[in-house]
């Protein structure tokens, strides 16, 4: 029987050069990979700054970004690290829709 690697959830804050924490992330791990979601939050609002997910090191599924005041900046789907169709879903700070980016 094979045995299952347990996940990890690794818990980080980040500092701007005055020493005020500006971010707070949560990671899961499988071994030495990052597998599952991976948030990171605005320190001051506790409002959620972005959210994804990785597979097996990489960056795979949903990628959404959010403004200060909580609304959604961006959305995109990741695939084996790499941007599908490399569009990107924007919008403004009134969470109405922007266009959308196709970087090439």
């Amino acid at each position: 029987m094979r045995k299952r690697k347990k996940t990890q959830l690794l818990k980080s804050s980040f500092s701007n050069q005055s020493g005020i924490r500006e971010m707070c992330s949560e990671m899961a791990f499988i071994g030495k990979d990052r597998n599952g979601f991976t948030t990171d939050f605005y320190n001051g609002s506790g409002l959620l700054y972005q959210y994804f997910s990785f597979k097996d090191g990489s960056r795979d599924g949903l990628f959404l970004v959010f403004f200060t005041n909580g609304v959604l900046a961006s959305k995109r789907t990741n695939c084996n690290g790499r941007e599908l169709n490399g569009e990107v879903e924007l919008f403004f700070k009134n969470g109405f829709k922007q266009g959308y980016l196709n970087p090439l």
